[in-house]
């Protein structure tokens, strides 16, 4: 389960509910959030947070291309996904069902970038699909950590990460959906 820290602005007594992705310098967004989304306790604290993966939600693009829009939905939910990069390295993930959308963002990890650039996204799922597969890579100086791997996220939050396994293999297991 991901949380991600969201922010309040008040207009006209009506309370609105957004969260920051991304660096101003790389691929960034504002998502602003339904506040049926939040849990009812958490509309009254002074930092809310919003709990992934989202059921029946959907994003929609807002007028400008740094804006989105989380909407109730019965047909798909939200997740995130966020590679951290190594030391002066760079990370990229790959989701492998074609019907899903992605709206990635980049995290500079100094004003530059010099000291890395890692990436991340939003995801939206057909709520048909019970998972997702996910392949990252990162580099830089990873000090022992695995360079890249292969990730199934599940509809109820659950992560399971398939290490020094071929997706040839896993393939072979898979049952056709239709």
């Amino acid at each position: 389960m991901t949380t991600i820290k969201l922010y309040k602005n008040i207009v006209d007594n009506r309370v609105f509910y957004y969260a920051e992705r991304g660096s101003r310098r790389g691929t960034h967004f504002r998502l602003w959030v339904h506040y049926s989304f939040l849990p009812f306790e958490c509309r009254f604290q002074d930092n809310p947070k919003l709990y992934l993966p989202l059921r029946n939600a959907r994003i929609d693009k807002g007028k400008k291309d740094t804006t989105l829009i989380a909407r109730p939905d019965q047909d798909h939910w939200i997740t995130e996904f966020f590679v951290q990069c190594g030391f002066r390295g760079y990370s990229e993930f790959t989701v492998k069902e074609p019907d899903v959308q992605v709206f990635k963002y980049t995290v500079y990890s100094s004003p530059a970038g010099r000291l890395g650039i890692s990436e991340g996204g939003l995801i939206m799922i057909p709520n048909r699909l019970e998972a997702i597969t996910i392949s990252w890579h990162k580099s830089g100086h990873l000090y022992g950590s695995q360079s890249d791997g292969t990730v199934i996220i599940y509809k109820d939050g659950q992560v399971e990460e398939l290490e020094d396994t071929d997706l040839c293999e896993l393939e072979d297991l898979g049952e056709p959906a239709d």
